[in-house]
């Protein structure tokens, strides 16, 4: 019986990956990926429950800690100022804005001091969220799923690296236009399987961040997936990002006993190294439009 796309509802799927395991966190199991050759979405089959999911996630996973390396530390901040000019352009200094699977929302602080936007922060894992709360921040435990939660609506909805670790993405993105204000816009970042870094490592490519990536999108099935619930999306940026790269490094020496080594909070020691090494792979990806983090912009079309 063929596997149904939970993005399109197509039954055309082929097997993709079998057998995966965690490369970062040694998290139990096995996983097997099929793609959908309708969208193109890859997508892990079968697709967890919510507390299985969650249950990957260890209290050492990287986006719940501080960055430990200074030049990780440096990237952060570059991206934070890249973000606030883009929020800027899109509703200006001031306005609601809401994000989806905000950790403990740290960046918020840093976010602030190039605007006065009031955040509120979604995180399903309760201890980042509690750490938000214990230092004054608007975090609450819970999904953008449980949209009833909120009595307001937002000016623009972040959704940074988050739409490839949900378990039914047609749900999450409808719940997230159902509190974003008409015109408002909704933006992030997710993973390009239409990449180069994804062609040359397939199963090792640190972009499927196995077990917590459970949909994978390219462009084309990114814009589907949002036109589905009355988000134009507006533009597809590429983004210089080499983590990819260098996780995809990582889990290849990883795989052999000569070169394994070890981690930390996913993360070897070298990881930082090869963010800067290859940049200038990265730069030639954005030429190409080809790189392995892409960022969208959509906007909710008025009525």
């Amino acid at each position: 019986m063929p596997v149904v796309c939970h993005n399109c509802g197509s039954n055309k799927t082929e097997d993709c990956f079998f057998g995966l395991t965690d490369r970062e966190y040694n998290i139990s199991g096995k996983f097997d990926f099929c793609r959908c050759k309708s969208c193109g979405v890859i997508f892990m089959s079968p697709t967890p429950e919510v507390d299985k999911l969650l249950s990957f996630y260890p209290s050492n996973y990287h986006g719940y800690c501080p960055p430990t390396s200074k030049l990780t530390r440096f990237f952060i901040r570059l991206n934070l100022k890249n973000r606030a000019r883009l929020y800027c352009r899109l509703i200006g200094r001031t306005g609601d804005i809401l994000d989806i699977g905000s950790a403990d929302g740290a960046h918020f602080d840093g976010l602030n001091e190039f605007g006065d936007w009031s955040f509120t922060g979604l995180e399903f894992n309760d201890q980042a969220a509690t750490e938000g709360q214990r230092v004054g921040r608007k975090v609450f435990t819970n999904t953008i799923e449980d949209h009833d939660f909120f009595s307001q609506k937002f000016d623009l909805i972040i959704m940074n690296h988050l739409i490839e670790h949900v378990t039914d993405p047609n749900l999450t993105i409808s719940s997230a236009a159902s509190v974003l204000k008409e015109g408002g816009y909704l933006v992030g970042e997710t993973p390009n399987t239409d990449s180069f870094d994804f062609e040359v490592f397939k199963s090792y490519w640190g972009g499927l961040h196995t077990p917590r990536h459970t949909f994978l999108y390219n462009p084309s099935a990114l814009s589907q997936l949002f036109s589905r619930h009355g988000l134009r999306l507006k533009k597809i940026e590429f983004v210089l990002d080499t983590s990819h790269w260098a996780l995809s490094i990582q889990n290849v020496l990883q795989s052999y006993t000569v070169t394994k080594t070890k981690i930390r909070q996913g993360r070897t020691f070298y990881y930082p190294l090869f963010l800067i090494i290859l940049i200038p792979i990265n730069f030639c990806q954005q030429i190409f439009k080809k790189t392995g983090v892409m960022r969208f912009i959509a906007q909710k079309e008025k009525i």
